[in-house]
């Protein structure tokens, strides 16, 4: 089953674009050239569609275990809504990614992120808005901990990014990770990116 923005359950606060199904329909491309399969986050879910995407356009639904973590629990009856409405088993956990404790690792992480840099841009008038749209200055070291911590050593991270905000590459340090631009794509006059990372 291939969805688009209209299938699915949102809050008014968070406004859907199509980054999320090219951040899926390019991760599963990427995994079909792999024998990657096992487990799968959805890393900053919002209303579960990076996740629920990922598994729609996978040829092998059934071989994969998906995760999703979201830090608003204000998204919590849009994501469990849609994992039912595509009938998706799914683990769930609304808490910031930084306070996850977990037994298991992840061979796939997606994640479409804010794009800003709360620091350089100006702050939305609705928290919950603000949230999706602002990261803050620790975020990608936070990240990289995390990465560290739960990627499986085979295991491919899969990040969506605007060239025009941030080089996410400068955050990485190039000596522990095989760092790989798969797509850019030019949406609405802003490039969109989507960068593979493994650990080596």
């Amino acid at each position: 089953m291939k969805n688009n923005s209209d299938d699915y359950e949102s809050p008014d606060f968070y406004a859907f674009s199509a980054d999320s199904i090219l951040l899926a329909k390019t991760g599963i491309a990427d995994i079909l050239t792999t024998k990657i399969s096992g487990n799968v986050l959805d890393l900053g879910a919002g209303c579960g569609v990076v996740g629920i995407e990922f598994l729609n356009f996978s040829p092998k639904k059934q071989s994969w275990n998906l995760s999703c973590c979201e830090m608003q629990t204000d998204f919590r009856p849009y994501l469990l809504g849609n994992l039912r409405k595509y009938e998706i088993s799914a683990k769930t956990y609304f808490i910031p990614f930084q306070e996850l404790t977990l037994s298991e690792n992840f061979d796939v992480i997606l994640f479409n992120p804010p794009y800003f840099d709360e620091k350089n841009g100006r702050p939305a008038k609705d928290l919950q808005r603000h949230l999706c749209r602002f990261f803050k200055n620790n975020f990608f070291s936070d990240l990289e901990l995390f990465i560290a911590q739960y990627l499986a050593p085979d295991g491919a991270f899969y990040f969506l990014y605007r060239e025009d905000q941030i080089n996410p590459i400068d955050y990485f340090a190039d000596n522990k990770y095989q760092i790989k631009t798969l797509l850019k794509v030019d949406a609405s006059l802003r490039l969109v990116c989507v960068l593979k990372l493994q650990i080596k």
